[in-house]
């Protein structure tokens, strides 16, 4: 059972906003977790409500929802296996009480097909597979995560309006460059807003980007809005998100970095 120290507050708050047409509004819900509305969808990306209570990995920041008060949801994408990415008490409800596709990797749609939830529900998704769901358009993208070969990205698109990209836990590699040349080629556009995991290393070993590999994988996107992610999840390897800010000041950035704050709502225009 989820406790969440929020209640009904954030899920109304996401549920009721009345998103203009051509916008997209971002809600962090705290490590990986993130909900996507345009004006006439609703998607979350990696949702997780989990709080292991033993080990290293001990969740630092708050539950700021509960899954089973969620009524509206297009989808529910997943970048990866990992639990903090694909949660079974999380998802659970969100089967029971919406209409939501559930779209991954073939590493999280074996594992989804393992908690038994309906087949018809599941999507096994690849590079380059494409969903729309109302005005929204989101496209896989190949990434790069430590463990999962499979893993993926997701860039999202309105007509007329912004493009975000969730790049998951990705590591740094050639395939930022790549995504960005592909929406540039697709959309006649760059990439405004991208939200990449950061934290620091896990018992000596490296399985998330440091502020360096950041801000160079927002360059190779070719973004505006960098918004590190992540970082506040896990005990053992939080670190102090303004380490993103002073390298991108020290580099001469060529986009803003926000720090995002829970359950805050950032709203993207296009350019």
């Amino acid at each position: 059972m989820t406790v969440s120290q929020w209640g009904r507050v954030l899920v109304d708050e996401i549920e009721r906003a009345e998103v203009p047409s051509g916008e997209l509004w971002i809600w962090p819900l705290g490590g990986p977790s993130l909900c996507v509305r345009s004006s006439e969808a609703t998607v979350y990306i990696d949702p997780y409500t989990g709080s292991p209570n033993s080990g290293p990995w001990l969740r630092l920041v708050a539950v700021p929802f509960d899954p089973a008060d969620l009524r509206h949801a297009d989808a529910v994408f997943s970048t990866h296996d990992h639990d903090d990415h694909c949660h079974e008490a999380t998802l659970r409800p969100v089967i029971d009480n919406t209409t939501a596709t559930l779209i991954g990797p073939a590493s999280s749609a074996r594992k989804m097909l393992g908690f038994g939830f309906p087949k018809d529900r599941i999507v096994s998704a690849e590079d380059g597979d494409t969903w729309t769901f109302g005005d929204m358009t989101v496209r896989a993208a190949e990434i790069l995560d430590h463990s999962d070969p499979t893993s993926l990205g997701y860039v999202i698109t309105v007509p007329n309006g912004p493009v975000f990209c969730d790049a998951g836990d990705s590591m740094y590699g050639a395939h930022f460059a790549k995504i960005g040349v592909s929406v540039r080629e697709s959309e006649g556009r760059s990439i405004d807003a991208a939200a990449l995991s950061i934290a620091d290393l896990a018992a000596g070993r490296k399985i998330y980007m440091s502020s360096t590999d950041l801000i160079q994988a927002a360059r190779d996107l070719g973004v505006r809005i960098l918004i590190p992610k992540h970082w506040d999840l896990w005990r053992n390897v939080r670190l102090d998100p303004w380490e993103v800010v002073v390298e991108a000041q020290r580099h001469n950035a060529p986009f803003r970095v926000h720090i995002p704050r829970l359950g805050e709502v950032i709203k993207i225009e296009a350019k």
